[in-house]
């Protein structure tokens, strides 16, 4: 188990977080009584020099930085080998903020208003000198009322600084954050931390980072060779800060924080780009040099409307505006736009009036003409007159009423049978020819002149004659109808069947109507469910791509587990569960690499807090079993080798009263004023050399020798198993002050019966 370390003034709880460098504790202090966070560098670190001076680098850095979107640092110190940083408490990292967000990302504004108050902190810390090298969303914090915090300045370096941490070449940051320069190993300044900046944008954005590989070298490649992502078709709008901000060269990119917060102002989800409208009142009018060479009244009379250029439109929002050498032409510009937006061409010329005027009359006329022409024309026979007129004659045209005559009564008796017959041979001429209406038509005006046997026999010739050929049409039509229906084309059949109608109604007219009606409603009914069939497949897959491209992005061995629950026999089922089992794999063997390391440093070292720290981190590790053995043996040959249980490390002396102060408050000497000697305290640190192995006693021995006195102080020390270091300490002295006599005094401490130190201390 890990012990807590002790800091003078603060109470550590528990651990909040572990780096590769430190270990961050959630503190109270206790005169404050707040919560605070405190770092602490790992015992292993404080050895190396390069470590240490990065850990007070960064105290150094973040102090000296007062701004409200940097952490506030609180106290900096060391105790024993613990070296710490005392920083104000924050409750939220952007990592634990987004994975709790749909799809893994925030929302636009979210996004640009947490962006930009950490472009705020960057373009202070630029301004005062100090690049932070290593922007990504673990740095960037939240406070209980939402403020973004930028924190860790563990690698921050000044602008103008000649002391370096790094040597060239030496790469530093987090593969998916680092610019391309950075990548590179090439000296980098502000613009670098701008580019982490925008990665970190573009992640929040999408739900993921802009470039994944294989190792961190093909990402680093990738940052340096890689085109710049584009964002999904929902963000577009966006496009340009992103492109903007992570340039491969720094010369595309943005030159500042400062610029940086102008380009989210001026491209944010709340900017107003996208809100500009006219001002009221603008007046429109077209500028005719411009328009094609055709007039305004061709313009005004086409039949396909076709869209003026906005080249051609001008807007004057006051008289003013235009020049006076102008006013003129102008003011006959706006007339004619006026006339133009008011729609009325004829307002414009009264030319083509008068001509549709005039050309009424003979419009009348000729309509007129070809009317009575064609009226005259039905009375002609369709064909050739019978051989009696003659091979090349037509039957006379007979007018309505009988020509007037001046002869005697005999004479107009032979002009009423001429019209009488004339009509008659029309009407069989129509006959032949299988005009019917046309022959009744005749046959009635014969009738109106002298009706006759002949007629009546021709009428019924006639109407008979027509039923057939009625029935006949009606018949083909049905048929035509019904083949068309077996053929299942239902427009055609139920074209045929009008046609059908116009001849005969009938039952089973109807009755195939009827059949058309349920087959169109019946293919109808089963083209909609094919529809709604494709429609919830096409859903589905659209559904099924969605989540197999989250899996995806997330690729995780939870991402494709998901997938493989909600999608068994999903599109990408098997690429998933390819995935999935890749991704096991590697899990699986890069655990049990690390669990081979941690076993192989735990052996080298060969210390039961060794293993022991191996079995903490690794509670069901591969060589757990062999662990456990190895601890038992090392417990059983400590018991059996040690006989002095504590090793003194140093003795102390301090003066006080009856009674020792708190450790905070002692003050350490070895020289003491005869006049003011009390007490004079011994204070032995030590170490436990059965630390995390068993409950341990041993008695101690103070032998006081001096000028005057030799006199014997004896004790136990009792640590626990869990306490590695302690202190024990005794007093020795008279309430009167002249009792210690000058001189100088030797103190020797025996633990066991065996002499383990000696030191001394006068009294003047």
């Amino acid at each position: 188990m890990r012990q807590i370390p002790q800091i003078p003034g603060y109470h550590i709880e528990r651990i909040l977080g572990q780096g590769g460098m430190a270990t961050v504790y959630l503190g109270v202090q206790e005169k404050l009584e707040r919560e605070v966070a405190i770092k602490i560098l790992e015992p292993e670190m404080f050895k190396d020099l390069q470590y240490l001076q990065r850990f007070l680098n960064e105290a150094r850095t973040a102090s000296q930085l007062n701004h409200p979107n940097i952490i506030t640092i609180h106290d900096v110190g060391q105790v024993e080998n613990h070296c710490f940083i005392v920083m104000e408490r924050l409750h939220e990292s952007l990592v634990e903020r987004v994975k709790f967000k749909p799809d893994c990302r925030l929302t636009p504004l979210e996004a640009f208003k947490i962006i930009r108050q950490v472009a705020v902190a960057l373009d202070f810390a630029h301004r005062e000198g100090v690049i932070h090298r290593d922007i990504k969303p673990d740095n960037i914090l939240f406070r209980k009322d939402g403020t973004p915090v930028l924190a860790d300045f563990g690698i921050a370096r000044a602008l103008d600084s000649s002391a370096r941490l790094t040597t060239t070449g030496m790469i530093i940051g987090t593969p998916h954050y680092m610019s391309p320069e950075q990548c590179k190993g090439e000296p980098i300044d502000g613009l670098s931390d701008i580019y982490s900046l925008g990665i970190v944008l573009y992640e929040i954005l999408t739900g993921d980072v802009p470039y994944r590989a294989d190792s961190a070298a093909g990402v680093l490649l990738k940052h340096v060779q890689a085109p710049i992502p584009m964002l999904p078709l929902e963000l577009s709008r966006y496009q340009t800060v992103i492109t903007r901000v992570i340039a491969k060269d720094k010369r595309e990119r943005v030159q500042s924080a400062a610029e940086f917060i102008q380009l989210l102002d001026t491209f944010g989800p709340d900017s107003r780009l996208d809100t500009i409208k006219g001002t009221k009142g603008e007046a429109w009018f077209f500028d005719k040099s411009s328009l094609p060479a055709t007039s305004l009244e061709e313009s005004l009379v086409k039949t396909s409307p076709t869209p003026i250029p906005s080249s051609n439109v001008r807007i004057v929002k006051d008289a003013h505006d235009i020049p006076a050498a102008a006013a003129a032409g102008a003011a006959a510009q706006v007339h004619d736009t006026y006339e133009l937006q008011s729609h009325h061409p004829l307002k414009r010329t009264k030319g083509p009036l008068v001509v549709t005027l005039i050309a009424i009359p003979f419009i009348l006329t000729a309509i007129y003409f070809l009317f009575f022409q064609d009226q005259f024309k039905q009375t002609s026979p369709p064909s050739s007159t019978s051989a009696a007129a003659g091979k090349n004659q037509t039957p006379a045209k007979p007018t309505d009423k009988p020509a007037a005559t001046l002869d005697t009564g005999k004479s107009s008796t032979t002009a009423i049978d001429e019209n009488h017959q004339r009509y008659f041979i029309l009407a069989e001429e129509y006959l032949k020819n299988n005009e019917y209406e046309k022959s009744l038509e005749n046959l009635s005006k014969a009738r109106s002149i002298k009706d006759t046997p002949e007629l009546k026999a021709l009428e019924d010739r006639i109407k008979q004659l027509a039923d057939l050929s009625k029935e006949k049409e009606y018949t083909k039509y049905f048929n035509l109808a019904r083949d068309a229906f077996n053929d299942k084309n239902y427009e055609q059949a139920r074209a045929n069947i009008q046609l059908a109608r116009q001849y005969k109604t009938s039952e089973e007219l109807d009755k195939l109507a009827q059949d058309i009606d349920g087959a169109e409603k019946k293919k109808a009914d089963a083209a909609e469910k094919t529809r709604k069939q494709l429609e919830q497949q096409k859903k589905l897959q659209q559904q099924d791509d969605q989540a197999f491209q989250r899996a995806k992005g997330m690729n995780t061995v939870y991402s494709y587990e998901k997938y493989l629950k909600d999608y068994p026999q999903g599109l990408h089922a098997e690429e998933a569960r390819k995935k999935y089992d890749q991704l096991k794999e590697a899990i699986t063997l890069e655990e049990r690499i690390k669990d081979d390391t941690a076993f192989e440093l735990a052996a080298k070292v060969n210390t039961i807090p060794a293993y022991e720290d191996y079995i903490d981190k690794n509670p069901t590790g591969r060589h757990l079993q062999e662990v456990n053995t190895r601890v038992l043996q090392l417990k059983e040959k400590i018991l059996k080798e040690t006989r002095i249980k504590l090793n003194i490390r140093e003795i102390k002396f301090f003066q006080f009263g009856p009674k020792a102060p708190p450790v905070e408050q002692r003050v350490y000497a070895a020289r003491f004023s005869q006049q003011e000697a009390r007490y004079i305290y011994t204070e032995i640190s030590y170490d436990n050399k059965l630390y995390g192995v068993a409950e341990n006693k041993s008695e101690i021995t103070i032998l006081y020798s001096g000028a005057a006195f030799a006199q014997e102080l004896k004790g136990s020390i009792t640590p626990e198993k869990g306490s590695r270091t302690g202190l024990y300490w005794q007093g020795m002295g008279w309430s009167e002050a002249a009792k210690w006599a000058p001189g100088m005094y030797t103190i020797t401490i025996y633990l066991e019966g065996q002499k383990v130190g000696q030191s001394r201390f006068e009294v003047y």
